[in-house]
């Protein structure tokens, strides 16, 4: 998550003056904004570990504040149709100069920064630019949620040495480095691969790249407390987003209720063991 489609704040006191934005991707946006609203207002998601008493404070001033901002910021500077944005609508607004910044994996960026045999991917490949998340104060770490796909292996196979195998080959340092430099794997998971000059030449043309990604590795995590309900109370907070920002309405009202509504759903879960 390195690529800068948001207009970050400082504070909400501090944000009087906003500046013509795009929100690109409502759906990833509304992730994103998940992320850095726990990480400004704290006690946003309160969960307390050890016992059964974990609430979710939606519905705290803070909280509340927040999310009247945020219904106006997406009011005010949100795409037609922006509830049906993808990915790669959000990207490709970026690509074409139409969106200024974009939060996203920072995949979605460098699809739109090559420049390969003199032919650009975008009209605006060549002018994009990677730094690291910003913070709530200065000096704070800056955390990045680690988002990934994987192999694995059923246990229940019948061909589990060819797996193995297969597994072996595809994350091994040869292959991995091999697919970086000389073609076009991105975000490798090899150490030796970044570390490796011919990759870092690769990715001079992305400027920031390396660089955003050295700041960010030792705190980059998956940042999610595994719970069963978990799309459950996520849906229920982007309807209630999303209703506020079609529909209108009340944003203390509506969070309050949301809060109420979610940790009566949350309410039999034990995270002791996490």
């Amino acid at each position: 998550m390195i690529s800068p489609c948001f207009l970050f704040f400082n504070s909400l006191q501090d944000s009087e003056t906003v500046l013509q934005f795009e929100v690109a991707d409502f759906s990833i946006f509304l992730y994103f904004f998940s992320q850095l609203f726990e990480r400004l207002f704290y006690n946003r998601i309160e969960l307390l570990r050890g016992n059964r008493n974990h609430r979710y404070l939606y519905g705290t001033d803070n909280d509340i504040a927040m999310t009247e901002w945020f219904v106006d910021l997406v009011k005010r500077g949100g795409p037609p149709f922006w509830e049906n944005y993808t990915w790669v609508d959000a990207g490709n607004d970026l690509g074409s100069g139409k969106a200024a910044m974009l939060i996203d994996a920072d995949l979605n960026g460098l699809l739109q920064n090559w420049i390969r045999d003199g032919k650009p991917a975008s009209a605006e490949a060549g002018n994009i630019a990677w730094a690291p998340l910003p913070v709530a104060k200065p000096g704070d770490p800056v955390y990045s949620n680690f988002w990934t796909w994987s192999m694995g292996m059923n246990a229940y196979s019948d061909a589990k040495e060819a797996a193995w195998l297969f597994l072996q080959y595809f994350t091994s340092k040869d292959f991995c480095t091999f697919a970086s430099v000389n073609n076009n794997n991105l975000d490798p998971v090899r150490t030796s691969v970044w570390e490796n000059r011919a990759f870092q030449s690769k990715m001079k043309q992305h400027k920031g790249y390396i660089d955003t990604f050295n700041k960010t590795i030792d705190t980059t995590s998956i940042y999610f407390t595994p719970q069963p309900e978990f799309f459950v109370t996520t849906t229920e907070w982007a309807a209630t987003l999303q209703d506020l920002v079609l529909d209108g309405g009340d944003v203390g009202e509506a969070m309050r209720e949301l809060a109420a509504e979610i940790n009566n759903t949350v309410e039999y879960i034990d995270l002791s063991s996490y």
